[in-house]
This record gives structure tokens, sequence and C-alpha cells, in this order.
């Protein structure tokens, strides 16, 4: 049997076995446009997610574009010593954000990961994510260490 928390957590919900889950707040809806909006939305992000990509060019093949089933080389730096602007960064950082294999991960990319695969120094890789969160580009997902792509693609 579910119960809301008596701690004033709105919107928290303590389930069997004393695990704490999220419910949504109701929001009125001013325009119904927006609801059909949004239904749109999600069935045009669910399609291009699941079919097939038809156009795709047949060319030469970077590392990078190489499906390896799930495991990832690192987006290293590729001329060493070499420094980056903060827009190359962010531009970087969000690249990561974007590949089809960041998008079909329901919990997103951990941090460190990103971190990892970049090769680039830690606080300017958290500052992009910070500012692509900012703007919307990416939500944090499971906790403030995990990040998901709010454009796909």
């Amino acid at each position: 049997m579910h119960a809301f928390s008596k701690r004033g957590g709105k919107g928290i919900r303590c389930g069997a076995y004393g695990e704490a889950g999220k419910t949504p707040f109701s929001l009125p809806v001013i325009d119904f446009n927006e609801v059909t909006l949004h239904y749109l939305e999600c069935i045009h992000v669910h399609l291009d997610n699941t079919r097939p990509k038809a156009n795709t060019v047949i060319g030469t093949v970077t590392p990078n574009q190489i499906d390896i089933k799930g495991f990832q080389t690192p987006l290293t730096n590729p001329i060493p010593g070499m420094k980056f602007s903060d827009n190359d960064i962010q531009k970087r950082v969000l690249d990561v954000f974007m590949e089809p294999a960041s998008l079909v991960r329901e919990q997103g990319l951990n941090i460190d990961e990103v971190i990892r695969r970049l090769d680039l120094p830690p606080k300017k890789i958290i500052e992009a994510i910070s500012y692509h969160n900012d703007l919307g580009h990416i939500y944090s997902t499971i906790d403030d260490f995990h990040f998901k792509s709010a454009m796909n693609g």
C-alpha cells in the first residue's frame, strides 16, 4: 500500500519495503493545443529513436564512428598539448551526449565517463555540463552525476 510521506515532501510517495519514489505534480491545462503538441512531440521522438536512419552516407569511418557494442573508445585530445577554448569544450561535451549510444541509455551518462572519454580537464568538463544543463540541452536523470541529452539528435 502506498502512502504519501508525512515529512512535507509533496510528490514523494513511500511504497512497499519503505522505497521512496517521485510522483508528478498536476498542472492546470490552459491551452489544450499544448497537450496535442506534447503527444506529437512524444511520437516524433519515439519514431526518431526507433526507426533506422535511411540516408546514411557511406564514406570513411573515423574511430569514433565505429559501433563496438557498448564499449566506447575515449575521444582523446587529437593533438596533445593543444588548448581548447570554452566553446570547443562545450561543443565536444554536447557531442558526447548526442551520440546514438548515449541517447539510448535510460540513465544517461555519468560525469566520470564523459571525463574519461574526452580526456580533458575535469573542471572544464563539469563547467560545460553545468552550462548545457542550465540551457536545457541536457538534464539530470537518476542523480546529480548522470545526464542525458534533451535534444534527441
